[in-house]
């Protein structure tokens, strides 16, 4: 690399024709060694396929073979890079945010032209009182926000020196809530900081849930990087229009890590990205959803009715909750290259959303600290429930992916279950269920209260257009010897299910399990299965094993069964 730059440094400053007149014999023997290393690792790797490392591990692991994985991640996260034909599984790169210096600290002296803020200044005062746009240089040391949030203006920027904390002190300071970062303004940047104890110290601080203390109020495109941001009520932060979320500690916050935060109406958020975060023990005390002030609420990361979302490269580890959890109304959803692993409930689930992709990413051991007695079908490593693609929709919300939920090339080793494909026949919209009806539904009380039979087919979200291929599915002897045997019909499977309808609905009876199985395009193709499998129809009465699921249900003929 250094090489290159000298090279680039030469040519940028002496012509053509001096370079070549000068230095030709250097220059050509340069270029023909360079020519011939790169065809030497192509050929290199043409034949010997790239493979997965653990990330306390030299040892290389043949492809084919068991993963003792138990002691992985520990906040490591791996950096997939993309596989070749030959080697469908990326090999990784260790990195790790949370404890990083080289990635947390931020500049020693204070950027030019900056406010400088010691722990003995007013912060909120300072930016209420400087213009837009001003750049706070935030010194080492504890900071406090004894009269309120910072109110944040157009462009303003936060950073951090090594060492500089922002310390909500676990106090309420507007209201009954405890918040950091306010103001709808944009263009906001947030670098260099630990931001924590916005909340409350027993971790359930109930006015803080579906909140967050960082850009409280969804300014769009913010930059939030470099941050550690724990110990926080309700999400630690909020993912909003064309903001970024990057090169963060995101851990121990009280309900999720990170959330894209519904609207409260049909607008939906666009353009969100999450990356290269490590994203870990979020609700840490598995309290709120105890309180019973929401459910399905607490996780890694949340992401609600979003257009275009990015989740990539985080590590997505030991959160009380779903890793990362797509829900309602999502669409072109892009969920790549990440580590899930070990997370109380499913690794990654969309729920009634459209038109993602999911590849490139190593999924473990989620869903199973519960014990053999206590998992739950159809949870799984990656859990599809009313979602897929759908060409009405795509054009209705102005999508851009294929009208398809593709599943691709992920590493799904010893959770729960492998993927999952579900579709609850007794979720439509009705009378009862207005808000979160199919965006297709324009005229609810019209078409599906008092009209449903003529409008069956767009009052419900349906499991359709799923495409599962290319994914390594792995059960290790060691998760079939101790948490999930092979009596336990609930594990070690993949599976597309339904449940009977309700009756006098044009969803009764086995009509959405014969759709979701036979009439919605759902299909495993091209798999690679090592150690033993079961999988799971409508009507089957247990679990069935390959050659049934291959040549009855016409699933995943096209691949490698290795027990």
């Amino acid at each position: 690399m250094e090489l290159f730059k000298k090279l680039k440094s030469l040519l940028v400053i002496k012509s053509p024709q001096y370079i070549l007149s000068k230095y030709r014999g250097i220059f050509f023997v340069l270029i023909f060694g360079i020519i011939g290393g790169i065809v030497a690792i192509l050929i290199t790797k043409a034949a010997t396929p790239t493979v997965s490392l653990e990330p306390e591990s030299t040892n290389v692991i043949s492809p084919a073979s068991s993963i003792n994985d138990s002691t992985a991640s520990g906040g490591q996260a791996l950096q997939f890079k993309s596989g070749t034909t030959t080697d469908p599984w990326p090999g990784p790169n260790n990195f790790s945010v949370c404890g990083n210096s080289s990635i947390l600290d931020g500049p020693s002296t204070a950027p030019f032209g900056a406010v400088i803020i010691s722990p003995v200044t007013n912060l909120a005062s300072a930016v209420a009182s400087a213009p837009s746009g001003t750049t706070f240089y935030l010194t080492t040391g504890t900071h406090t926000l004894p009269t309120g949030p910072v109110v944040v203006k157009t462009s303003d920027k936060f950073i951090g020196a090594p060492g500089a904390v922002i310390d909500g002190q676990f106090q309420a300071n507007i209201g009954s809530q405890s918040i950091a970062f306010k103001g709808g303004s944009s263009g906001v940047t947030i670098q260099y900081l630990t931001i924590s104890n916005f909340g409350q110290a027993d971790g359930k601080m109930v006015s803080m849930v579906n909140q967050t203390a960082i850009n409280y109020s969804q300014g769009a495109n913010w930059t939030i990087s470099n941050n550690t941001i724990s110990h926080n009520g309700g999400s630690g932060v909020w993912v909003t229009n064309s903001s970024k979320l990057q090169n963060n500690c995101i851990e121990q916050n009280e309900q999720t890590g990170v959330a894209v935060p519904s609207t409260g109406s049909s607008i939906q958020i666009h353009g969100a990205v999450i990356e290269n975060n490590d994203i870990r023990n979020n609700n840490p005390s598995s309290s709120i959803e105890s309180l019973g002030v929401c459910t399905g609420c607490a996780g890694g990361v949340k992401i609600w009715n979003s257009k275009g979302t990015i989740v990539r490269d985080n590590n997505v580890s030991g959160n009380n909750g779903a890793g990362i959890w797509v829900d309602n109304n999502n669409i072109d959803t892009l969920v790549e290259s990440n580590v899930v692993k070990d997370n109380l409930k499913n690794g990654i689930y969309i729920e009634i959303s459209y038109s993602a992709i999911i590849q490139k990413n190593y999924v473990s051991g989620n869903y199973v600290s519960l014990g053999p007695t206590q998992g739950n079908f159809p949870d799984s490593g990656i859990y599809i429930a009313e979602s897929g693609g759908d060409d009405a929709t795509k054009t209705f919300l102005g999508g851009t992916f294929p009208a398809v939920l593709d599943i691709n090339n992920n590493y799904i080793l010893d959770n729960w279950n492998g993927i999952n494909l579900w579709e609850d026949a007794g979720r439509y919209c009705t009378q009862n269920d207005t808000v979160n009806c199919p965006p297709i539904v324009t005229d609810k009380t019209g078409q599906c209260i008092t009209n449903l039979t003529a409008n069956a087919d767009i009052c419900r979200w349906k499991s359709q257009n799923v495409s599962v291929h290319n994914n390594r599915f792995e059960m290790t002897s060691i998760a079939r010897t101790s948490w999930c045997p092979t009596s336990n019909i609930n594990c070690g499977k993949n599976a597309i299910v339904s449940n009977i309808g309700p009756s006098g609905t044009p969803y009764s009876g086995i009509t959405i399990q014969t759709n979701i199985s036979k009439n919605q395009n759902n299909k495993f193709n091209n798999n690679n299965y090592l150690g033993i499998w079961n999988f799971s129809v409508p009507n089957s009465g247990s679990n069935i094993n390959k050659d049934i699921w291959q040549s009855t249900w016409g699933q995943d003929s096209l691949s490698q069964f290795t027990n």
